[in-house]
């Protein structure tokens, strides 16, 4: 097998993935899931050592591991408004709307999620601004997902991220 083959060997297997397979794997792996064409063979930066600026502008850009560079911005939402308000901007973006990490659900999908699970005040407010622009019948679906019958009702389990687990 080539080494083209064996990324479309990833890719096969993550999309048949189930969900109790996807909610095992540990957030490392989720982040390192990366579906552009390329970005796989490209090391990926120290996205921790990124300012929410920097992190922004790689995203922006579609850089390689562009979207753990998301991932890194909604982890930092939990204890950095700056944070939940430059991510909740990257979601209302085309790049972020039309990104799908399941064949159903978008990248924004994922921020809303994340923002979530964050639950501060300022990172829910953000998560019910994103919600708000998508149009109801996709607001519908994200509903379905998350178990609620409204966003604002939506809880999702809390992880501690590094940084609040180490107290900083």
């Amino acid at each position: 097998m080539n080494d083209d083959d064996l990324v479309m060997q990833e890719v096969i297997d993550f999309l048949e993935m189930s969900d109790a397979e996807f909610e095992a794997m540990s957030l490392d792996d989720r982040k390192a899931v990366v579906f552009p064409e390329g970005h796989e063979r490209v090391p990926k930066p120290d996205f921790r050592a990124l300012s929410i600026v920097e992190l922004d502008a790689h995203a922006r850009r579609r850089e390689p591991h562009w979207i753990a560079a998301v991932y890194e911005l909604t982890d930092r939402a939990a204890y950095d408004d700056a944070a939940a308000r430059t991510v909740a901007g990257l979601a209302k973006l085309p790049l972020l709307r039309e990104e799908r990490i399941y064949h159903w659900a978008s990248m924004a999908w994922a921020v809303i999620n994340e923002l979530l699970r964050a639950d501060t005040p300022v990172a829910r407010s953000c998560a019910y601004e994103i919600f708000n622009t998508i149009d109801e019948a996709e607001q519908a679906d994200i509903l379905f997902w998350l178990k609620a019958s409204s966003i604002e009702l939506a809880r999702v389990e809390k992880v501690l991220s590094d940084k609040q687990n180490s107290g900083d």
